[in-house]
This record gives structure tokens, sequence and C-alpha cells, in this order.
């Protein structure tokens, strides 16, 4: 079967044990593009072996500090009009990869939202969500003229009409194997806290309060009710672990004190 024209771009370091299950799901796009973070163990040889480009992200050897200009690196290398972003230990689905053929080909929209699935690591069973979740995963870079934007948690930006912007209920899958893992998940979040850091970061003692206290604790009261509610109207579905939930909680409450403490400092200090 002909190859889907779309440029798959994925960010990498170290990701011999999910990469080769990442670009099996994706071996039906046309251009596949890797993005390297100075990886040293087996990942180049196995993007290599599925026919990746491999690209050097902008600081190797460093955890990365601005998401978007990784990304963008990406989205400025593909040679396909068409763009998909997929995480070295995601998965997308044949029903994704079906539609993602249809979607390019008839062309009725130029971007569009994708559902994601948190799953089993081993089964790739989907875990219950109360309501799903989808990301602008697919666009048109030409017509849309994309761009990554924000350090962290990064999003494709762009303007046309909202008539333009399709949905695609297949998902791609996120499974919790590594993230399942305290000293995993921490160390991530420890990578990352610098960036979450200055975003939340300011002078203005509203702002502060506003973005930092009643941010955090309103997200800290969600991941609490959320998989509550879910286990209490749907006991028997297939949840997600509750460790895994608890530790979503780590992030607004280092977030809450680590950023009260650069706060004073920025105080008292003018830093």
């Amino acid at each position: 079967m002909e190859k889907i024209p779309c440029t798959i771009g994925i960010l990498t370091y170290n990701s011999e044990q999910t990469l080769a299950r990442c670009l099996e799901s994706v071996k039906e796009f046309s251009d596949i593009v890797v993005a390297d973070g100075g990886s040293s163990d087996g990942t180049l040889a196995i993007a290599r072996a599925y026919g990746a480009r491999v690209l050097t992200q902008s600081n190797p050897g460093h955890p990365i500090s601005n998401f978007s200009r990784e990304r963008n690196i990406l989205l400025d290398s593909a040679h396909e009009d068409w763009f998909f972003y997929i995480d070295s230990d995601e998965v997308a689905t044949p029903e994704l990869v079906q539609e993602t053929r249809t979607a390019v080909t008839q062309q009725h929209c130029d971007a569009y939202r994708v559902r994601y699935a948190l799953v089993h690591p081993e089964t790739l069973r989907e875990y219950y969500q109360l309501k799903p979740v989808y990301q602008v995963r697919l666009c048109n870079i030409k017509k849309t003229g994309a761009r990554f934007i924000k350090p962290m948690h990064e999003k494709l930006s762009f303007e046309v009409p909202k008539d333009r912007v399709g949905i695609i209920h297949a998902p791609w899958l996120v499974p919790l194997d590594s993230q399942l893992s305290w000293h995993v998940y921490k160390g991530k979040v420890q990578a990352r806290f610098p960036i979450l850091a200055r975003k939340w970061s300011s002078r203005n003692p509203f702002l502060f309060f506003y973005r930092v206290i009643v941010g955090n604790v309103v997200r800290i009261v969600k991941g609490i009710l959320k998989p509550l509610l879910a286990r209490i109207f749907h006991p028997f579905a297939f949840h997600v672990p509750l460790k895994y939930e608890l530790f979503r909680l780590y992030v607004p409450c280092v977030l809450i004190w680590h950023t009260s403490k650069r706060y004073g400092r920025l105080l008292i200090d003018g830093e």
C-alpha cells in the first residue's frame, strides 16, 4: 500500500526500550524524522533501521529546556505538507493511522484534534477516563503556518477557521510503564521544574497568589476528585492505577512549595 504523505516527528533520548514499538506503529507514513538529544544507547540504530531521518536537538546531552524549540526543529525539517508528532514512548493505533490516511488524502480540514488514551503498558488496554481528551497533533504546515509555542506543555499554534479544524476519535496511546515508577516520574518533574518555576513566578503579589496558590490548589482538588468520582460512578471500569493519580499531585505541590520560596527571594534579593 502507498505510504501516507505525512511527516512523523519524534523527540528521543536513550529511547531504545520504547522506540521500536513507536516506529512500528507509524511505519505506514512516508517521512519519519527523529530529533535526538545525544543518546548513548541503541536509539539511533533503531531509528535508522526503520528508515527514519536523524537530526540533533539544539543542546544535545542536556535536558530539554524548551520543548517548542525542539519540536519546531522537527516541523522545519518535514518533507511532507502534513505533520503529526508523537513521543518515543507512545503508540499510534491502526485506526488512527487509517483515519490519518483519510484526513490527509481528502483534506476536508487543515488541522485535526486527536484523542489520546492512557493504556496498560503491556496489553495496551485503554484505561477509563471521565471524558475524552483531545489535542491538536495533525496539521497541514503550509495551510496553517503552524508553530509550536510554550517551552513546557507545548502546543501547535495557528489561525484557521474553526470549521477547518477536524476531530479524529481514534487515539494515540500513552502506555503507563516508566511513569508508574516514582523514581522515574519524580526525575522527569525535577528535570522540568526550572521551566515550570519560571512560568509561575511573578513579583506581582496578586499574580503570584492567583497563578501559584489558587491555580495549583485547584489542580490538586481536581486531581483528587476526578479519580474518586470515576471510581464511584464507574466502579467496574478499568481505571488508571491509583499510584499514578497520586504521582500527578506531586507537580502542583512542588510548584507551590518551591515557587513560594523563589517568590520570597524575588522580594528580598530582587533576583
